[in-house]
């Protein structure tokens, strides 16, 4: 069982230390944005890689893991996720009008995939609840928030879409699952969940994005 003093908390830590912190099968889903190494801001410089070796640990036997990769380190983080144990099951690609990496010598980009893998492909939870989506996703057209935005304003470079997140951990999980994100960022893992009345786990070892990401949870009201 998770600690109390974890369970809908984010906390200011390195996602290694804080995954060996979790008991053995406490989690039921995994929903995570890591660094993509793309180098833009000075935590994004390499593809983190060392925390996946814990996943299969702290996964329940039926949790999913789904996590967003770009597109220049997908088939990295594939292999690593394979070499661990895990099954890929399938890829998602969210397809959306604004944002994108913009670069002079190449197609603008306007997509990224969402890499879905189980710990058993025999057993694993997914309740569509009467609607299947299709694997891409285009009815969900922002990339990230923006800090003209009324709602879901942008407090992170790299923050994804609230409904996006939304859609995820709603299909991955149940009410009252454990929810992990070892790279919290702005908190939208933990947004999500306390609006679908899940509960959330999860770190990031930025201490300033981390009690911005406190103060978004706390704002929520449900």
């Amino acid at each position: 069982m998770v600690n109390k003093q974890l369970i809908n908390k984010i906390k200011n830590i390195d996602a290694l230390e804080y995954l060996k912190k979790l008991p053995d099968k406490s989690v039921n889903l995994i929903v995570t944005d890591p660094p993509y190494g793309v180098d833009k801001t000075s935590w994004d410089k390499e593809v983190p890689i060392d925390w996946i070796k814990e996943l299969p640990r702290v996964m329940k036997d039926n949790a999913s893991l789904l996590i967003f990769c770009g597109k220049q380190n997908r088939f990295e983080v594939e292999k690593e996720l394979r070499e661990i144990g895990l099954t890929f099951w399938q890829e998602l690609v969210w397809v959306y009008r604004n944002g994108g990496i913009t670069r002079k010598n190449s197609y603008n980009g306007h997509h990224e995939p969402i890499l879905w893998f189980v710990k058993n492909p025999e057993n694993f939870y997914l309740n569509f609840n009467g609607s299947q989506w299709i694997d891409t996703w285009t009815v969900i057209n922002s990339a990230r928030p923006q800090s003209n935005f009324k709602k879901d304003r942008k407090i992170h470079p790299t923050q994804k879409a609230l409904d996006v997140i939304k859609r995820i951990v709603y299909y991955h999980s149940k009410e009252e699952d454990i929810v992990l994100d070892p790279f919290m960022g702005s908190g939208t893992t933990a947004v999500a969940c306390k609006l679908l009345n899940r509960n959330f786990i999860g770190c990031d070892k930025n201490k300033v994005y981390v009690g911005l990401a406190n103060k978004r949870v706390k704002s929520i009201n449900v």
